[in-house]
């Protein structure tokens, strides 16, 4: 009967991983957070400071199509280029492409006569391909 009820509940387990039905059951990932710190980096680029960036999701899942608030945002250069791009007032990371959850951080220099505040405007929490 316990080597019934142990087999019953990992078929269960499979089923939901599998299903994309194990989001249901993680903490929803709120835009509070995703930690966004910046800092000089000493050096310039053209006469411009150059800082750098790092967003950090402690999500257990990838997020997917972050955007970031960028009205206003004036840079001469970003580095790594493809993780962040400009498309009118937002900012998307990886090209709209996955970021990674778990703590891992993305990160990116840009130069610009002074420091720009980014926050969260969108993103698409994602868990259905965890396993």
């Amino acid at each position: 009967m316990g080597a019934t009820v142990n087999i019953l509940c990992v078929v269960l387990f499979f089923a939901i991983v599998t299903t994309g039905t194990f989001q249901q059951f993680l903490p929803p990932c709120e835009y509070t957070d995703i930690d966004i710190r910046q800092n000089s980096t000493g050096d310039s680029v053209s006469g411009k400071p150059e800082f750098n960036v790092t967003i950090t999701s402690p999500c257990p899942c990838p997020l997917n199509d972050v955007a970031l608030n960028c009205q206003g945002f004036h840079t001469t250069t970003v580095k790594p280029r493809d993780v962040l791009s400009k498309h009118g007032g937002v900012c998307k990371l990886n090209k709209g492409g996955a970021v990674a959850g778990g703590g891992v951080t993305t990160a990116f220099t840009y130069a610009a006569a002074e420091e720009y505040q980014f926050s969260v405007n969108t993103y698409q929490f994602h868990c259905n391909n965890i396993f």
